[in-house]
């Protein structure tokens, strides 16, 4: 159990992170390159072994570049859509996405889909509704969701690919290809920060952000990896998934102050059932 709240805590973290980065003037992209740069170099290190190199060929590099960019993506959106609609709505956003590997699982592979996750599914859009519905006093604009609906997306491309990845055995050495990712996120974060975004410099805020944000991606990543290893996928994706959605709501109200309507708070109990059909034996 140890690993599983390690994982949950270094994930919520994650976005804890992203939500005080205004405050300290620190730019996305800035600590998104430092945080790459730390996260590649753990993985690597942890998981070298002599040959294995040798193993990340053709498709599988192929997958790992594509994966890399749309890490970066993926983070990119997570930070604006934490910063701009909050922690809570992020958390709903990037698990709720789960929706497109079950259909791409369907359409594409033709695997069988059970009842549950059909009713999953089903519920999925009323949750959506319902979560995001904007209250009559709130200020609401479609940019505020602009972000979370992009999150939604790149998340469910990010999943598919995962699955993906599993199913050509580039997972077989999970944490030497996570590691190879990352290098790859960062050439790219690198190359579009300082060419095309012109970074010039890092901030010493930047620096100790960065760098705590990339040991926080890592550790997440590796006790979820551990918690794989021990627990029953079947178990274990549920009750992750629900967890993360009820501490980092939990985080953002409390801590953040984020605001719902009743109406809000129907549509997350929605969303969690929704989850936690759709994950079931996946």
């Amino acid at each position: 159990m140890l690993y599983f709240f390690l994982a949950l805590l270094f994930s919520v973290g994650i976005l804890l992170l992203f939500k005080v980065f205004e405050r300290y003037k620190v730019r996305n992209l800035s600590a998104i390159i430092i945080s790459y740069f730390v996260s590649s170099l753990l993985a690597l290190s942890i998981s070298y072994h002599n040959g294995k190199l040798t193993e990340i060929v053709g498709l599988n590099a192929l997958l790992a570049v594509i994966l890399g960019i749309s890490f970066v993506i993926g983070f990119i959106f997570l930070s604006l859509s934490t910063q701009q609609s909050g922690i809570s709505i992020t958390s709903v956003a990037s698990n709720i996405s789960i929706i497109i590997p079950v259909l791409v699982a369907a359409l594409f592979y033709k695997e069988k889909i059970h009842s549950y996750h059909l009713i999953g599914l089903v519920l999925s859009i009323p949750a959506i509704y319902l979560f995001f519905k904007p209250s009559k006093s709130a200020n609401f604009s479609f940019h505020s969701l602009l972000f979370p609906i992009i999150l939604f997306f790149i998340s469910g491309i990010n999943n598919s690919l995962m699955r993906q990845a599993e199913k050509i055995g580039a997972m077989q050495s999970p944490m030497f290809f996570l590691g190879l990712i990352f290098l790859i996120s960062l050439l790219v974060s690198a190359f579009y920060g300082f060419f095309i975004k012109n970074i010039k410099h890092f901030s010493m805020q930047e620096l100790i952000m960065g760098l705590l944000l990339g040991s926080f991606n890592f550790a997440a990543t590796y006790y979820f990896l551990r918690c794989l290893s021990e627990f029953p996928s079947a178990l274990f994706f549920p009750i992750y998934n629900l967890s993360f959605i009820g501490l980092s709501a939990f985080v953002g109200i409390f801590l953040f102050k984020e605001h719902f309507s009743k109406i809000n708070y129907i549509g997350l109990l929605v969303a969690a059932i929704s989850i936690l059909l759709m994950n079931i034996s996946y």
